[in-house]
């Protein structure tokens, strides 16, 4: 077996552990936009410190299980043959197997993670236009001059359903800046007395967000909700079908297939097998007549 298999497999199994956590916070049904962000943000800032600060120390410990792997494995981890000069794969002149595979494998590995991560979820994707600044959690923490800006980005991007909630453009930016002043004003006298009545999420902030007094910001975090965090879902739906219409069920009907497919997506809702039997029985849809017979 090759060397570089085994530490490869060792790199791509530490950092595979980081990108699952977030994998499956992205699939949870209830994650909205911003906690989303926040996660793939703190991903990056993960990896990155692990690039520029820590990769010797954390690719020190990978070493030890990728020398356990090999013994195991019965694999001698060495360095391959040097040369002046080569064209097809690392040649890093150093005397030591570990810095080797260090600068050949792993800052490569953690250079595309980052790479991927950032062309994946960009700045302005997750900023997502400064929305998630008007969920109160995180409209407390801003400073005046990062409220104005915020506010003047959402309007150029917005402007559109700013129009429709009655404010004309020559008026629109002043009135969203007074009303998420005064959403902001809402929620610091809410936090000096019971800080933790300030909602967090999205659904939260929506469901305290009256449309009379705060029309244009409810309309706005309107739109945050809206926003999918992930394909996660349709995905799930795609590969449901992919199980359910085989080439040995092309005759299928429509009724069957939705009701076969409604049943694997939301296997985890109990069933009265007795009650679907009986319906099934009552129906009367069968050439012969079906009975149970009790043991």
């Amino acid at each position: 077996m090759n060397p570089n298999f085994v530490v490869t497999l060792v790199c791509l199994s530490d950092l595979l552990s980081l990108i699952l956590v977030l994998s499956r916070s992205l699939q949870k049904k209830n994650t909205d936009l911003k906690r989303g962000a926040a996660e793939v943000f703190s991903l990056i800032t993960i990896l990155s410190q692990r690039r520029r600060q820590e990769a010797e120390k954390e690719f020190s410990q990978l070493w030890k299980k990728a020398n356990k792997t090999a013994d195991v494995l019965d694999v001698s981890l060495t360095m391959p043959q040097r040369a002046g000069r080569k064209l097809h794969r690392a040649n890093y002149q150093t005397d030591s197997p570990e810095v080797y595979y260090r600068l050949a494998i792993y800052i490569p590995m953690l250079d595309h993670f980052l790479t991927d991560l950032k062309n994946r979820f960009p700045q302005c994707v997750l900023d997502v236009f400064h929305l998630p600044a008007l969920v109160p959690d995180c409209l407390l923490k801003h400073l005046p001059n990062e409220l104005e800006t915020s506010a003047e980005l959402l309007f150029s991007r917005f402007s559109n359903i700013l129009e429709v909630m009655g404010a004309e453009k020559s008026t629109g930016l002043a009135v969203l800046k007074a009303k998420i002043t005064m959403w902001k004003e809402k929620w610091a006298s809410v936090h000096r007395t019971y800080p933790k009545a300030v909602p967090t999420t999205v659904i939260e902030a929506l469901r305290q967000c009256s449309v009379d007094v705060y029309s244009i910001v409810h309309r706005l975090l309107k739109v945050l909700a809206m926003l999918p965090v992930s394909n996660a879902k349709q995905e799930r739906s795609h590969a449901t079908l992919r199980r359910l219409k085989t080439w040995l069920r092309t005759t299928m009907d429509q009724k069957r297939l939705t009701g076969l497919a409604l049943m694997n997506v939301h296997r985890d809702i109990d069933m009265d097998v007795d009650k679907v039997t009986d319906r099934f029985a009552k129906s009367g849809k069968r050439r012969m007549p079906f009975h149970l017979r009790c043991m």
